[in-house]
């Protein structure tokens, strides 16, 4: 009772003080906690003011009230001489994320009271909520990687795909993938097809949300040499748009040069150790983020042959790996994500790096190296969204 007494004193004095400080809709008014300027409107006018109700718990500043709508202090837009910081996405590869991100909601009927008609109210169908603490990973849960793209080949005298390479579906009907898996070797030649949807290969049951498009188009970075290590990046593009569901939905791509994390998650089906052979299960390992200066005297030697003469260049890749403990990706792990939780939009990734090369699988201390996604969005934006 003391609760509810407390509740109807609160409406009361806000009742009284909106007659007894009245100004008609459009006066100007101050925000009480911050003193910033405003404009008397109704509170259904103003999102400003909704948001901080719901999501902060703040009451606004009361101007009064229009028949039974009360009318609050909304805050003006804010203005200044100088140059104006961005606070929006710019490049079409954000927008797109934002764009992405609905489908992780899902449309369902909500009955609020008895004899009250149903709402629709848009639930996040989330998979995941963190990825607890692939070598010395673990198996990933259905739905929890919707955007981990499988890339197979056709070998002659087979009916069924190889499947070789990782890759991240980053939009309809792109993937992004490793360009040294264009051509892993003469025998399985150019990658055929791409397995969406699923995180156990070779399934064969009927609830398996599988689906397998070829692939039609083939970007390759102008400036990878089969020969070196560098500009390790590539693009695949499908024949045919993909219906986003729970089982397969786009990563976004990146809008910082740094993660603003130090560990970054990898997943993929490739080996599980150095001398096993390729994971049907879908794998992830949380990896810590090597510094630059660690990741040149882990590849020192590397950096003297012709593959690696520049060392590793900071501007197109990054290194991860484990410190202490033997956790790494492996063989056939290349061309897929290393990603981020999204630190803004709920239920879903960034994709921060693409798998490229390492040395021996697991050990501490030698981290594998990544394609720096950021560094190629005008690359990737050019194919993936034409004159967007």
């Amino acid at each position: 009772m003391i609760k509810i007494n407390v509740l109807c004193f609160y409406v009361n004095v806000v009742f009284i003080i909106g007659f007894l400080n009245a100004a008609d809709v459009g006066d100007s008014c101050r925000a009480a906690r911050s003193g910033a300027p405003g404009t008397c409107k109704i509170i259904e006018e103003c999102t400003a003011v909704i948001d901080e109700i719901v999501k902060q718990r703040l009451f606004p500043s009361v101007c009064g009230f229009l028949g039974r709508k009360q009318v609050v202090c909304c805050p003006n837009p804010a203005t200044t001489t100088t140059t104006p910081r961005s606070t929006g996405p710019k490049r079409i590869s954000q927008l797109k994320c934002i764009e992405y991100q609905r489908a992780v909601y899902e449309n369902v009927s909500v009955t609020i009271g008895f004899g009250q008609p149903p709402t629709i109210r848009q639930v996040p169908k989330c998979a995941f909520s963190n990825v607890p603490l692939v070598v010395g990973g673990e198996a990933a849960n259905p739905k929890e990687f919707p955007h981990m793209v499988v890339v197979g080949y056709q070998e002659e005298l087979k009916d069924e795909p190889t499947w070789g390479c990782g890759g991240t579906l980053i939009s309809e009907n792109f993937v992004l993938t490793a360009a040294h898996c264009i051509n892993l070797n003469k025998i399985l030649g150019q990658p055929k097809y791409a397995l969406l949807g699923d995180y156990i290969l070779d399934r064969t049951d009927d609830d398996a949300q599988t689906l397998q498009v070829n692939i039609v188009n083939i970007y390759i970075h102008p400036q990878f040499r089969a020969s070196s290590k560098y500009y390790d990046i590539a693009l695949l593009r499908l024949d045919r748009n993909i219906r986003f569901n729970q089982y397969m939905r786009p990563a976004c791509l990146p809008d910082t040069f740094n993660t603003n994390t130090r560990k970054v998650i990898v997943s993929g089906w490739g080996k599980t150790g150095y001398r096993d052979g390729a994971s049907n299960v879908l794998m992830k390992v949380v990896l810590e983020l090597f510094t630059q200066e660690e990741c040149t005297v882990a590849y020192s030697r590397e950096s003297r042959g012709t593959q690696l003469q520049q060392g590793i260049v900071e501007t197109q890749q990054f290194c991860a790996g484990s410190h202490t403990e033997k956790k790494d990706a492996c063989q056939g792990d290349s061309g897929g994500p290393a990603q981020i939780f999204h630190p803004t939009l709920q239920c879903i990734y960034v994709v921060s790096g693409v798998t490229s090369f390492g040395k021996a699988c697991g050990e501490a201390h030698s981290p594998g190296v990544y394609t720096r996604v950021y560094n190629f969005l005008d690359w990737i934006e050019g194919y993936v969204w034409p004159n967007q």
